[in-house]
């Protein structure tokens, strides 16, 4: 596993212990421009561009897998949750729905 130094949000609390949703997580939002999210899925990074517009990331096989999480205040658990499961899925059924192929 490749080491990070990104903070970690595991399930739905930050390394610093607040609460994904919070107040407090979208003034802890404002501050940080990516980090860690781990899910029952499998770990995402997530970057902040401009400080507003978030973005999930997960590379497999070399291949690099992206997704819009939102605006700041959008970034919740569920949609945390969401992104990660769909950065997830199997290659053919990602990639299908990328490429808008099968929709």
């Amino acid at each position: 596993m490749r080491s990070t130094k990104l903070p970690v949000v595991d399930t739905c609390i930050t390394e610093d212990c607040v609460r994904v949703g919070s107040n407090e997580w979208y003034k802890w939002l404002r501050k940080v421009k990516s980090f860690r999210y781990v899910s029952q899925f499998h770990p995402i990074t997530v970057n902040g561009l401009n400080g507003n517009n978030w973005y999930a990331y997960r590379c497999i096989a070399g291949k690099l897998r992206r997704c819009y999480l939102g605006k700041r205040q959008d970034v919740d658990f569920k949609r945390l949750q969401l992104v990660a499961e769909e950065l997830s899925k199997p290659d053919r059924e990602y990639w299908r729905k990328v490429s808008g192929v099968g929709s």
